[in-house]
């Protein structure tokens, strides 16, 4: 009965990957989808929920959290500003950096 068992053990094991690879890649695709809509990129959605869930943040923070450079986030901060979604804003609590927040707030 153990070879039966480790049979079925390895098919589980198997169709549970398959139907992890296949919920990921559905996520990505209701992400895209939802960012599309909005004329934005799935990386501008996760910097808005960011910033939606925990308060404004340095441009330097959401770089690093995001993984992009310096340039990439300027661009994506544009973006959001420009959908009005976000805007920047100086922190005078850390000596005038500036911050990005959701716009309206």
């Amino acid at each position: 009965w153990q070879d039966g068992y480790v049979m079925k053990r390895d098919a589980l094991i198997d169709r549970l990957r398959l139907l992890g690879e296949q919920g990921a890649t559905q996520t990505a695709l209701f992400q895209q989808t939802a960012a599309a809509s909005y004329g934005l990129g799935v990386t501008d959605m996760r910097a808005l929920s960011i910033i939606l869930r925990e308060g404004p943040q340095s441009a330097g923070a959401l770089a690093s959290r995001l993984h992009l450079t310096s340039g990439a986030i300027t661009g994506l901060v544009d973006r959001l500003s420009a959908a009005g979604l976000a805007r920047r804003s100086v922190d005078e609590h850390a000596g005038g950096a500036e911050s990005v927040d959701q716009a309206g707030d």
